[in-house]
């Protein structure tokens, strides 16, 4: 085989290996919808290709970056999707994109993609950020009481582990306020 072969082979390899494990932890810590991950495995494998052979073209890498951005745009036109699912997906682009055009030696590459491999589990935990969601609550009252005494008594009366709150409406007509409250989420 020439060196060519070699290399193509090589930056395939860890390019299957990349896009097979993105799939498989995405699937265990960002989303179950199979969909999503086949998408993803075969999204980031075919600009993976598409970027290879073009780089062995007199075509600057904007090119390759214009054919990421249209293979994204025929995604996200799809459907909705969720944020999560869309960072995965971007991720799995941005590593084929990186496979294909990083001028390194394979096992850096490799390296490279194993660190993002584990940057997936590691932001999926609550010690990287903890979980918290945002709900907005009616407040039966006009006036606020400081925020040492209003968190306490919002986690007494709601059950929630509320971390901020935030007055988003006060009605004095109704004498009441509307909080946009964020709270620990413990189902995740």
């Amino acid at each position: 085989m020439t060196s060519s072969v070699t290399d193509f082979l090589l930056h395939l390899a860890i390019q299957l290996g990349a896009a097979f494990g993105l799939s498989r932890l995405g699937y265990r810590y960002v989303s179950d919808d199979r969909d999503t991950h086949v998408v993803s495995f075969m999204l980031g494998n075919v600009t993976f290709l598409v970027g290879y052979w073009l780089k062995s073209l007199p075509l600057s890498m904007g090119f390759a970056f214009g054919l990421f951005a249209i293979f994204s745009i025929f995604r996200y036109r799809a459907e909705s999707i969720t944020l999560p699912q869309m960072t995965l997906l971007f991720t799995a682009i941005g590593a084929a994109v990186l496979n294909a055009a990083a001028p390194l030696p394979p096992a850096y590459l490799a390296a490279v993609e194993l660190g993002l491999l584990g940057l997936l589990p590691l932001t999926a935990t609550p010690w990287f950020l903890p979980r918290r969601k945002t709900t907005r609550i009616l407040y039966d009252r006009s006036t606020l009481p400081a925020e040492a005494q209003l968190i306490p008594e919002l986690r007494e009366r709601t059950g929630l582990k509320v971390c901020n709150v935030h007055p988003e409406n006060v009605d004095m007509l109704h004498d009441t306020i509307v909080l946009r409250v964020q709270y620990e989420d413990d189902e995740s």
